[in-house]
C-alpha cells in the first residue's frame, strides 16, 4: 500500500492494510488510534525497514496519533526508531 497523500481524522480509528507499506504523507488521527495490518503474514522490520512489511523511522514518524496499533508479527527492529509522535504504542 502507497500512501500519497494525507489522512486526517479526529478521534475514528484509521486501519491501513497493506503486504508492505510505503506511507510518504502525513496521517493525523491525534485523539483516535491509527491501526497498522500486515496482509503479506510475513515479518515486519521498523527502523530501516529493509526486508518483509518494512516500516523505516520517517514513514512512522508521518503517523501521528494517540494510539499508533500493529497487526502484525514478528517485528524486528532493524534500525534506529524513534516513535516521540505517537502517544501509545501497541503490537
Amino acid at each position: 500500500m502507497t500512501l500519497g497523500g494525507a489522512v486526517n481524522a479526529s478521534g475514528a480509528q484509521v486501519n491501513l492494510y497493506g503486504g508492505d507499506m510505503a506511507i510518504n504523507a502525513a496521517v493525523n488521527n491525534p485523539t483516535g488510534t491509527v491501526v497498522l495490518n500486515n496482509t503479506s503474514g510475513g515479518p515486519v522490520t521498523m527502523g530501516l525497514g529493509a526486508s518483509g512489511f518494512g516500516l523505516s523511522n520517517a514513514e512512522l514518524n508521518n503517523i501521528h496519533a494517540a494510539t499508533l496499533t500493529f497487526n502484525a508479527s514478528p517485528i524486528t527492529i532493524d534500525g534506529a526508531v524513534d516513535l516521540s509522535s505517537s502517544e501509545d504504542i501497541a503490537a
